[in-house]
């Protein structure tokens, strides 16, 4: 039994790390054809944020509707990059985050990707420095809520997933923000979410 469940349990990482892969690859090649968008880039330049919004909610309504894309995000390209615009939540922005994914693509000058938690869900982003005449003018992210992301391991494998996450390595304000009518008691006595 215990050599099953093991034999199960490895089945499941394998699983949940090549459907990863597969997000990342998708997200990947989306940001690719944003990135050669010049209108996008002419209003992203000009930081005129309404008619960024408007030249990308229609985009970002298509790639819901057909990839499961749940989260697009413009930052700056500053040393602690700034969200110019979520279109997604676009009343949210100016302040700074911390990821690791975009901290990644700001050091590396290259592609970040990784299951993290924001401050509108914990999803599977991918981040782009954003380049322009030789020089980075900005990073955009497109990002999938974690809950797509399960549901397509699930279609995939017809098995059931789910996440166990230890709380010190989360923060209480941020969780709660990020799964409001979803969220269990952040003081029930487990240490997993």
């Amino acid at each position: 039994v215990e050599e099953v469940g093991e034999h199960v349990l490895h089945a499941a990482a394998d699983a949940f790390a090549m459907q990863q892969r597969s997000e990342v690859e998708k997200l990947g090649a989306a940001l690719d054809v944003i990135l050669t968008s010049t209108k996008l880039r002419e209003a992203f330049q000009a930081r005129d944020r309404e008619r960024l919004l408007a030249l990308a909610e229609p985009v970002l309504a298509r790639l819901q509707e057909r990839s499961r894309i749940t989260h697009w995000y413009f930052h700056t390209a500053d040393d602690a990059p700034q969200v110019f615009l979520r279109v997604h939540r676009p009343g949210l922005f100016g302040d700074r985050p911390q990821r690791v994914t975009l901290r990644r693509a700001r050091d590396t000058g290259e592609m970040g990707a990784g299951l993290e938690l924001g401050r509108t869900a914990f999803a599977l982003r991918v981040v782009q420095p954003w380049i322009h005449d030789g020089r980075v003018i900005g990073y955009v992210e497109l990002a999938e809520d974690i809950d797509h992301f399960l549901t397509a391991m699930k279609g995939r494998t017809g098995d059931e997933y789910g996440l166990s996450v230890q709380k010190r390595f989360l923060d209480a304000t941020a969780w709660a923000a990020t799964v409001r009518p979803r969220a269990t008691s952040w003081d029930t006595p487990a240490d997993a979410l």
